[in-house]
């Protein structure tokens, strides 16, 4: 890999930018293919792309012998960025490398082949991008720090080395692939599709990050030939120390190739839009297309607007001040204002109040889709009828009943309906309301009085219903007796007596002259009738009398021991009351 030990002592800092050798990468696809010297006989490289994966595969020829490297590389700009590589040469898998970078560390997995002799595996992590664990063979290796010029590695266990040997061949193949990157570049983006996501979105973009691969095989290829050279000059006693040199320079390859991308995806090739306030997939503003948008999408609000957003599609923008863009989970929503960037979610119905501000409008829901009135946002179902009902509680009144009667009680009734009755609407066939109940005009007393089914007598337009007696015009009903059928007065079955249009109860009361004494009104126990035919009580100490026979009212109070008698009515002792008037 590119790169040597002078290049790990940044790994805990700041990513820097690529490299010379991947500066090719980086340039547009017109310069790369009027530069870069065509592929050698039997190369084609070719790459495709599967949701946010980029995988690139080469067919080599060496020595008459067909080989064959993929490499596979994904993950979010500023994040983990996974990769793996695989050699094979008729389908016999020769090396198999995969791993991971971050921000501050690395691991990587090698598996070698029958190619290699007394090296199975070589697994190495850093967390911090300096100090470095791993194993070799399925042996720990105590941890050792890179750039330290450290050659006195050892295994945990204490144990030596193995001795390594490379078959020439597979050293043929590595020279091969350490050169691929001149000639593989301008070719490497030729299957970009359409269904590119995250950060591979466009051929530009593609082709970049092509080349920033082939550059890590090259880079790859150029570390695992230093670590046979050094095996073979050392006959595998210097074998640590081989491994901290190989070590260094594939945390060298990582770190230039994490670099390479970085510049990639957050340059014009990925995101040549410009938008102020576009940050597509990124976790703060400083990271991938920072002020910019991905290649095909487009900047809405304008390029200068700090509230700006990348849509995929210029139909998919709403708004220009505070935009949105109706795609990802907003997909299939509605834009109802294009000023404010209002929108209604996907399956709701009209708009029901302000636009003014940006996000969610007041939208009816889907089940009631109809803005009745906005001011109350209030929505109804299609063909729902008026709205009705208080200001607590408003409502439409449904399909079958879709006219409001009753504002206050939020009544609704059938088109065509008759009388309110209570609480309730008359059908047509029963319009008329009397007496609380529903029923045709024709059976309602005076046409416009109480309802009297044909049982029934009607009196006026008072219905009498049985078991109930008639009394002129009136109706009795079973505990009662008609005294006055002429003024169609009822009065109790045992104590109910008639004074006048009034009934008495003749246990306490008596009617005064029968109505002219004291008018119509009954005088009770302790009240006699005075001037003006009211009934008043009694001074204290005195009790009500009554002259003449015991029928007729009291007109006077006397004291308790005394009668009334004369003209005009005087209390008198009870004998002089006895004595026969004078002649």
């Amino acid at each position: 890999m590119l790169g040597g030990n002078e290049r790990l002592r940044g790994m805990h800092e700041r990513r820097v930018g690529s490299v010379a050798v991947l500066a090719l990468a980086l340039l547009p696809r017109t310069a790369i293919e009027a530069e870069s010297p065509q592929p050698g006989p039997g190369v084609h490289c070719a790459t495709t792309v599967s949701a946010d994966t980029l995988m690139t595969a080469v067919p080599l020829e060496v020595n008459g012998q067909r080989y064959r490297l993929e490499l596979s590389r994904s993950g979010a700009p500023g994040g983990q960025r996974m990769f793996s590589l695989t050699l094979s040469r008729h389908h016999r898998l020769l090396l198999e490398s995969d791993g991971n970078t971050t921000a501050t560390g690395f691991t990587v997995a090698n598996r070698f082949g029958a190619s290699v002799h007394g090296l199975r595996s070589l697994a190495l992590a850093s967390t911090d991008g300096r100090t470095v664990t791993g194993t070799m063979n399925g042996r720990a290796l105590k941890p050792f720090t890179l750039g330290g010029g450290t050659t006195a590695l050892e295994f945990v266990d204490g144990g030596k080395p193995p001795k390594i040997r490379v078959k020439p061949a597979f050293e043929q193949a590595l020279q091969q692939l350490k050169g691929l990157e001149t000639s593989c570049a301008a070719h490497s983006a030729a299957a970009a599709d359409d269904g590119v996501q995250e950060y591979f979105l466009g051929l530009d973009c593609t082709l970049c990050e092509a080349a920033c691969g082939i550059a890590l095989w090259g880079c790859d290829a150029g570390a695992a030939l230093g670590f046979i050279g050094c095996e073979a000059g050392t006959v595998g006693t210097a074998t640590l120390g081989c491994v901290a040199a190989f070590s260094a320079a594939e945390a060298g390859c990582l770190e230039t190739e994490d670099a390479c991308s970085n510049n990639c995806e957050t340059g014009s090739s990925c995101c040549p839009v410009a938008c102020a306030g576009g940050t597509p997939n990124a976790a703060s503003s400083t990271e991938f297309c920072a002020r910019t948008c991905n290649a095909g999408s487009t900047c809405c609000g304008g390029d200068k607007n700090p509230n700006g957003v990348c849509c995929d599609k210029a139909a998919d923008c709403c708004g220009t001040s505070t935009p949105t863009c109706l795609e990802g989970i907003f997909a299939g929503d509605r834009c109802v204002d294009q000023h404010s960037g209002a929108f209604c979610f996907a399956g709701e119905g009209d708009v029901c109040g302000s636009t003014d501000q940006p996000g969610r409008a007041p939208c009816c829901p889907g089940s009631d889709p109809v803005c009745r009135n906005a001011s109350e946002n209030l929505c109804c179902k299609r063909g729902a009828g008026d709205a009705c009902g208080n200001a607590q509680e408003r409502k439409c009144c449904p399909e079958g009943s879709p006219v409001c009667r009753n504002e206050a009680a939020g009544l609704c009734c059938p088109t065509g309906a008759g009388d309110v009755c209570g609480d309730e609407c008359c059908s047509a066939n029963t319009p008329h309301c009397g007496g609380g109940t529903c029923c045709k005009q024709s059976d309602a007393c005076g046409g416009e009085g109480d309802c009297c089914p044909s049982q029934n007598l009607c009196r006026g337009k008072t219905c009498c219903a049985s078991p109930s007696t008639t009394c002129g015009s009136a109706c009795c009903n079973a505990d009662e007796r008609c005294v006055d059928p002429a003024k169609g007065l009822c009065c109790g079955i045992l104590t109910g007596i008639a004074c006048g249009s009034e009934c008495c109860d003749s246990t306490t009361d008596a009617c005064v002259d029968g109505a002219s004494v004291c008018g119509s009104a009954c005088c009770g126990a302790g009240e006699y009738c005075a001037a003006g035919d009211t009934c008043m009580p009694c001074r204290s100490g005195e009790v009500a009398c009554r002259a003449g026979d015991a029928s007729s009212g009291p007109s006077t109070c006397c004291a308790p021991d005394q009668a009334c008698c004369g003209s005009p009515l005087q209390c008198a002792a009870p004998s002089v009351c006895a004595l026969p008037p004078p002649k």
